[in-house]
């Protein structure tokens, strides 16, 4: 048996950057308006698949924002209401050995993408040989979720009665393109 001995000849890179800003305020004696707001990037650049020289670049993007206010009826009776919404945006780019911006054009290949994600050699397979697939995919992910939240608390005496309705929208968006370069094969 054979094994093959690998080796990352490239640095994995991740970088993040976040930012996060909040408010409360106290709009009278009987109402409390609490108000965040989150946003963070990620880039990694990170081995993929049997070639560990082979790197994909993986940006995301997250926000997410929280809107709550308490109303105070009377000592025994409190609602409250909270808004959020979050987002996730997720791309995975393969950028390993290949992955050149005009490749494609430099070399006469009409029909192809101008989007520069999706330029490269293209994939290459000749029968009873191993293939050349320089960039295996683009993919787009992007999540969304809206909530709204209403409760009543109800304070009687030795009973604590809480009761009210939580109401979510999930959204998913999810494109790919498995072969944004192209693909030749001879049999």
């Amino acid at each position: 048996t054979t094994s093959a001995n690998t080796a990352v000849t490239q640095l994995s890179a991740d970088n993040s950057n976040q930012f996060f800003g909040r408010v409360d305020e106290q709009i009278n004696s009987r109402y409390n308006l609490f108000v965040r707001y989150s946003y963070g990037t990620r880039t990694t650049n990170a081995p993929t698949g049997a070639d560990l020289n082979t790197f994909n670049l993986i940006p995301t993007r997250s926000q997410n924002v929280v809107a709550t206010l308490v109303g105070i009826f009377t000592p025994q009776l409190v609602n409250e209401l909270r808004l959020s919404y979050n987002r996730e945006r997720f791309e995975w780019i393969g950028a390993g050995p290949g992955y050149a911006p005009g490749v494609a054009a430099s070399l006469g290949i009409p029909g192809l993408s101008l989007n520069p994600q999706y330029q490269g050699v293209l994939a290459l397979s000749i029968s009873g040989f191993g293939g050349l697939s320089p960039v295996a995919a683009v993919e787009h992910l992007v999540d969304d979720i809206s909530t709204i939240n209403d409760t009543l608390s109800w304070n009687h005496g030795t009973h604590f009665i809480k009761f009210g309705a939580d109401v979510s929208m999930p959204r998913n968006n999810f494109s790919a393109v498995t072969t944004p370069t192209g693909s030749l094969s001879f049999t």
